[in-house]
């Protein structure tokens, strides 16, 4: 589910949209973007209802990442899924299947006491982009689109990332972008990205800090 930076900073976008045979109504976490008045679907954090329902069938992150929930079963009156695939730029790269749901006669006592569990910090901490970027270990490099390329379009993409204790991007907002194109193949590289864990007093901590993607035609 989506941040509360990430709702807060947006506009709900409602469009219905035909997959295959299947209606849904899709909401789009729109953000204003100059020069992209009308971001293609998925750009940003998007969710897929059964049209007039609240059940989730389809979920769109980072772009190009689509969890799609093929099935949907009934469990102790809530909806459940039960048929699941991961695509990754339209390629399969997980899926799931529940052959049946139940409950059992008896659930053992949690190992840890709830209770005893210290609340965690989930402030992000500041850091600048070019410190940030010399954490940085891998991640794919952009592709220029080949349609980008052909309008002889370039320009930077500009993102505010949160990057969390395990270096991992954890959330993309984009800032501005020349073109939903390049938007989209810099959401495709900076989301594999990940980074040496940000240290403050010798604890790793969550950080907010700036991701610039630049697109030339040198």
């Amino acid at each position: 589910m989506p941040r509360n930076e990430d709702i807060d900073s947006s506009s709900p976008d409602l469009r219905k949209e035909n997959f295959g045979k299947v209606a849904l109504d899709c909401i789009m976490l729109d953000q204003k973007i100059t020069k992209i008045p009308f971001p293609p679907l998925g750009l940003f954090p998007t969710y897929c209802f059964d049209t007039d329902k609240t059940i989730l069938r389809l979920s769109y992150d980072f772009g190009s990442q689509v969890i799609v929930r093929n099935a949907i079963g009934i469990f102790q009156a809530r909806n459940v899924a039960t048929d699941v695939t991961v695509k990754e730029s339209n390629q399969i790269q997980a899926a799931a299947r529940i052959s049946k749901l139940e409950t059992t006669a008896s659930m053992p006592l949690p190992a840890i006491d709830p209770t005893a569990l210290a609340p965690i910090d989930k402030s992000a901490t500041g850091v600048a982009p070019g410190v940030m970027a010399g954490h940085k270990l891998a991640g794919s490099n952009p592709i220029y689109p080949v349609a980008a390329r052909m309008r002889h379009i370039s320009g930077t993409v500009t993102f505010v990332a949160i990057i969390g204790t395990d270096g991992r991007i954890h959330s993309l907002r984009i800032v501005s972008a020349p073109d939903p194109d390049l938007a989209i193949a810099a959401l495709a590289a900076v989301r594999t990205w990940t980074y040496t864990p940000y240290l403050l007093n010798g604890e790793p901590v969550e950080v907010t800090t700036q991701i610039r993607v630049n697109f030339n035609f040198s």
